[in-house]
């Protein structure tokens, strides 16, 4: 799938989601990140990089859409790659309305299974949020 001239969102602050932020900086003007520790988001806006993972990993902050609200960052971009842990996913996207993943490209790098429903992740995009499954991909990893 191509992504150029796309805007793409990364929720997930972790390791993981911080190690895709900084592919994807590489190849993008611009990525938007949520993170749901709003020291850690101020912390990259300083100093560009994550305190808590990866830190060697540097950031131009010009780069980066940071938020706050995950609601306000699904709704500015087309292309959302998950990038939490499988155990907090349901809790994280239960209150997104299912209007806002309408046209959206989701990429899961979940690892694991979400635990609420025993589904795999991309399963659960598809059922719980309603995005077909043509818009739906994988990102594995380490």
């Amino acid at each position: 799938m191509q992504i150029e001239n796309k805007k793409v969102a990364v929720l997930g602050g972790g390791s993981w989601g911080t190690a895709i932020v900084k592919i994807l900086t590489s190849n993008l003007n611009q990525v938007h990140w949520w993170m749901r520790n709003n020291e850690s988001l101020e912390h990259l806006r300083m100093f560009g990089h994550n305190p808590n993972y990866l830190s060697s990993a540097s950031f131009d902050p010009q780069q980066l859409v940071l938020h706050k609200s995950i609601e306000n960052c699904i709704s500015q971009v087309d292309t959302i790659i998950l990038a939490t842990p499988a155990a907090f996913l349901h809790g994280l996207l239960k209150n997104v309305p299912l209007e806002m993943w309408e046209g959206k490209k989701v990429f899961s790098a979940v690892k694991g299974i979400i635990p609420q429903n025993s589904a795999i992740p991309a399963r659960y995009v598809h059922k719980k949020l309603k995005v077909p499954y043509t818009h739906i991909g994988i990102i594995c990893g380490p």
